[in-house]
């Protein structure tokens, strides 16, 4: 018996190491890798302690799998045989949290290390105490409520949305059959705690209350179905049936401390490693409501949908419903929570011989527990945008244009909607069915590198350039003009660190210093990365006053955050730019 185990473990053994060597990375490769990266992880305690045991996990640019170790009794760690290529270190351990070396505070992706070749680098990582919110959830009666999903949100930038939103932290539990829950390792910050109950039932599910009255009458019911009354017990009689209306009712989030109104929720604030206790609040019903309407349509049109979108801004998953209408255009969304809604209906108007146009219709309602029915959502033809694409400079093509996009997005939230350019050959294009709204940027081409060799200068629609400000279109547009060049701007020059050493792998941003500048995708703002010589290079900035700065490590699109932007801003540098400008421009880290 135990040289079948030995053997089992030997075979296991083997198993382990075959799979390591069928994963070993490119990067390691003894002909080319000569470079090194070691380490310690520490606390954030004073004094610092050594965290054995501690993961932590080394990324390149050029590798294709991560590799992972767990540190020594010490703290200590070391990843051998490193090709030259850019890595990012991250360490975690359970009571703690995750952080990347070089990050200002946890949650940001870190410095980049770039390695030579035969290299060796030290690199010390320090993690903080993981803080801890803690509570008891119970329902209206007072009893705990077992299997409620506990999250806690804080405000964070989204660049997919270009806005700020509540975001989970990353970080849930649920409670216990006594109520209770514990969410850890959180960053020390500001958060909002939310309950979620979810029933055993379909999402379009409708929970009713019944009445006392109601209660009687299925209790005689089952009395009439029973044995037969005994002499001298007479026989209860039986309950006429009762017409009057139910109240229907459902879950909804619930904000701490007891509310589902989002404006009236408290902030729950830990500190580094504290432990937050006694953070308890109610679940309760809310009355639910059914949103139903029509969608006029005619024969052979095809179904319209229609989305049910909630004004708030909390991004919670699938909070937008979408329903395809009936074949006679009738929807019905049920069991709808209280709260301020858009109802959005589109379809397409279908042109013998043509595409078919795009057609819309959006009206807002208010849900406070009534029925909303009987709304009509008349489907209309959408706007058009027309111009011309025009090209200044030295050299002008039209080779561009084939690719153009108008770069918009419909600012709805749970709505992407981007309009489809048509170009003809002599540069005049149009784009049909645009539905009326306020429009954002999304990527736009041309605009941080060039599309075959021109930049995108200006989008003016309606008097306005669209590359300036987020535009609400509400009417046709006849006189756009988009303008390319073979020109542009450039800011260029090297970072260091405040000893005077190049510092690469830092996020240069220059941003306008008008505040009106400071949205997602705003032409008036731009990053880059330094390279291994610690230099960066950024283009095509109209002309202007711009804050520039060395951030170092800001997550992607971070740079568009008005709340970041409003912190850099302190330690910026002032530098102000002409019309297609070549600038040096050397920054310090700071």
């Amino acid at each position: 018996m135990v040289i079948r185990s030995m053997l089992a473990l030997l075979a296991i053994a083997s198993s382990i190491v075959g799979a390591a060597s069928a994963q070993t990375p490119r990067d390691a490769s003894p002909t080319t890798a000569a470079g090194a990266i070691t380490g310690v992880v520490l606390s954030d305690d004073r004094p610092a302690r050594p965290l054995r045991r501690a993961r932590v996990r080394l990324a390149g640019s050029e590798m294709s799998i991560a590799r992972a170790i767990v540190t020594n009794e010490d703290g200590t760690f070391a990843f051998e045989r490193l090709s030259p290529d850019e890595y990012t270190i991250t360490a975690a351990k359970d009571g703690y949290v995750a952080s990347s070396w070089g990050a200002t505070r946890p949650g940001r992706q870190g410095r980049t290390i770039v390695l030579s070749r035969g290299e060796t680098r030290s690199v010390t990582v320090h993690l903080s105490r993981g803080s801890v919110i803690t509570g008891k959830i119970t329902d209206a009666q007072g009893q705990p409520v077992p299997g409620v999903r506990i999250d806690v949100l804080s405000d964070r930038f989204v660049p997919s949305a270009g806005e700020r939103r509540l975001m989970s932290a990353g970080l849930s539990s649920a409670t216990d059959d006594r109520g209770a829950y514990r969410v850890f390792d959180l960053p020390a910050g500001d958060y909002l705690v939310t309950a979620h109950v979810f029933p055993t039932l379909d999402r379009d599910a409708v929970l009713q209350v019944l009445s006392a009255q109601e209660v009687r009458r299925a209790l005689a019911d089952v009395q009439e179905a029973g044995p037969q009354a005994q002499p001298g017990i007479p026989k209860p009689a039986p309950y006429k049936p009762i017409n009057e209306p139910r109240l229907s009712v459902g879950f909804a989030p619930v904000f701490y401390p007891g509310t589902v109104v989002r404006s009236r929720a408290v902030t729950v604030t830990v500190g580094p490693g504290e432990q937050r206790a006694g953070v308890d609040f109610d679940v309760q019903y809310v009355p639910t409501a059914t949103v139903s309407g029509t969608v006029p349509v005619s024969p052979g049109d095809r179904a319209p949908s229609v989305a049910l979108i909630p004004d708030t801004d909390v991004a919670e998953p699938d909070s937008v419903r979408v329903h395809s209408a009936s074949g006679d255009g009738a929807f019905t969304f049920t069991g709808v929570p209280p709260g301020r809604y858009k109802v959005l209906a589109r379809g397409f108007l279908r042109a013998p011989g043509s595409f078919d146009a795009p057609t819309w219709f959006v009206t807002e309602i208010i849900v406070d527990g009534e029925d909303v029915t009987g709304l009509s959502l008349p489907l209309q033809a959408g706007l058009t945008i027309s111009g011309r694409i025009t090209y200044t400079g030295s050299e002008r093509r039209n080779r561009p244009a084939a690719q153009f996009q108008l770069p918009l997005v419909l600012a709805m939230r749970g709505i992407e909607f981007a309009p489809t350019v048509r170009i003809e050959a002599d540069g005049r294009f149009s784009v049909d069915g645009v539905v009326p709204g306020t429009y954002r940027l999304q990527r736009v081409e041309g605009l941080r590198s060039p599309l075959d060799r021109m930049w995108l200068k200006s989008v003016i629609v309606n008097g306005r350039d669209i590359l300036d400000a987020p535009i609400e279109l509400r009417q046709n547009a006849e006189d756009a003009v988009v303008t390319w060049s073979d020109r542009a701007s450039e800011i260029s020059g090297a970072v260091t660190d405040s000893r005077g050493t190049v510092a690469p792998g830092q996020t240069v941003v220059l941003f306008a210093t008008e505040r009106t500048s400071w949205f997602f995708n705003s032409r008036r703002i731009a990053a880059g990365r330094t390279n291994a010589q610690g230099r960066y290079r950024i283009t095509n900035l109209p002309a202007g006053e711009y804050y520039a700065v060395a951030a170092g490590d800001l997550d992607e699109g971070d740079w568009f955050d008005p709340v970041v932007l409003e912190q850099v801003a302190r330690r910026a540098t002032l530098v102000r730019l002409r019309e297609d400008e070549q600038k040096s421009l050397d920054l310090v880290q700071r």
